[in-house]
């Protein structure tokens, strides 16, 4: 399937001046996800992802692909469909003020995506510290055994 180009508007890039649009969207160029999926992976409330998602839809940054039924549950995909994004045109047409906004929103992106992965890393046990080294208790005055 062939790449598709989006020429983007500077009202576009004005939404786009949202950190958690560009981490949603950063997702929904990798593959597409539902608003559940997405709010699961944030750490949001389905209700703002939901919220996002209605305004990259609304712009026509994102398209839904599909509509799943889960229980009493229905769940639409959504997906990026332009992969290459030209922002430098519209960029010309916005206000500083709207640029700085930009520029800080890609930061904040950049910020949540490096916190993220820095929890991810510190969740992670180290090599060989699945044993304790003392037991929680004193195992001698309650007639249990140390745990191995």
């Amino acid at each position: 399937m062939p790449k598709r180009h989006l020429a983007v508007s500077p009202e576009q890039v004005k939404i786009l001046s949202d950190p958690t649009r560009l981490r949603i969207l950063t997702m929904l160029f990798e593959r597409e996800n539902t608003i559940s999926g997405l709010a699961r992976v944030l750490g949001l409330t389905p209700a703002t992802v939901h919220h996002h998602i209605t305004i990259l839809r609304e712009a026509a940054i994102i398209e839904p692909t599909r509509t799943e039924l889960r229980g009493n549950l229905v769940e639409k995909y959504y997906k990026m469909p332009a992969k290459d994004v030209e922002t430098a045109a519209a960029w010309d047409g916005l206000r500083d003020a709207d640029k700085v906004g930009y520029r800080l929103a890609v930061f904040g992106m950049l910020k949540g995506m490096i916190n993220d992965a820095m929890k991810a890393r510190s969740s992670r046990k180290p090599a060989g510290s699945s044993r304790r080294s003392r037991p929680p208790s004193q195992p001698w005055k309650s007639g249990r055994s140390w745990p191995s």
